[in-house]
């Protein structure tokens, strides 16, 4: 695959990234989708305070993931460690049935992959087989830097303020089904406006504890999780 085509892949995966976390194409002002996390790939599992990802070795979890007229899979899984930072980065990938092909990126991180800053390298597999690095600002990824920008400018945005995660309250328990399988989860709503994304948590379930996501023009569902995971390359 030529350079261009792995830019074209890379470039369709962040429209797609962006479609999901906003509902829609373009800029998130005044949009509600689980943005905020400055352009990260993770945007789509917003962050929810008081619910810390679990990143145990081996973890994964898998999603239906519905965006418009469009329809797929998506995958994440902790693959391995490396040493980066006076301490022990994980590799997490995360793997997107996509019209394209399937499409898997690899992300080195010190700590929750929505926090600015823990994204430390970034690997895509193109769907012909091919890996190659990414720089972040080509993927539109916004970590806060210090210096330069200053606090909360994005990188490959000059002057870009981050937008804020979405401000979510808890409703209580529910049961959630899906399938045979029924989760006793806690119920997040967050508003904006007359919109409104729902979240459902559970315990039981690895890595971001997400059982259900659902804004407007995009759902995420779980459909299995697990753990054993083995990096993919």
């Amino acid at each position: 695959m030529s350079k261009i085509n792995v830019f074209l892949t890379a470039l369709v995966l962040s429209m797609t990234l962006s479609l999901a976390s906003n509902g829609q194409p373009g800029p998130p002002q005044g949009r509600m989708g689980p943005g905020g996390m400055g352009g990260s790939p993770m945007r789509m599992i917003p962050p929810i305070p008081g619910v810390a990802v679990d990143l145990q070795q081996g973890a994964w979890a898998q999603y239906s993931i519905h965006q418009g007229h469009m329809q797929g899979s998506i995958k994440f899984a902790v693959v391995g460690t490396q040493a980066c930072e006076k301490s022990r980065c994980k590799w997490l990938e995360m793997t997107m049935n996509m019209p394209v092909g399937v499409i898997v990126m690899k992300m080195l991180i010190s700590g929750d992959p929505r926090t600015p800053g823990n994204v430390k390298k970034m690997l895509i597999k193109t769907p012909d087989g091919r890996v190659q690095e990414i720089p972040m600002t080509a993927m539109g990824m916004g970590m806060n830097r210090q210096g330069g920008g200053g606090p909360g400018r994005t990188m490959g945005r000059p002057g870009k303020t981050a937008e804020k995660p979405p401000n979510f309250k808890e409703m209580g328990k529910e049961n959630v089904k899906i399938g045979s399988k029924t989760y006793k989860a806690r119920h997040f709503v967050a508003r904006k406006g007359t919109k409104e994304m729902h979240a459902w948590i559970s315990k039981d379930v690895k890595l971001f504890h997400l059982v259900k996501l659902s804004a407007p023009m995009m759902s995420l569902q779980l459909t299995s999780f697990g753990t054993g995971a083995k990096a993919s390359f």
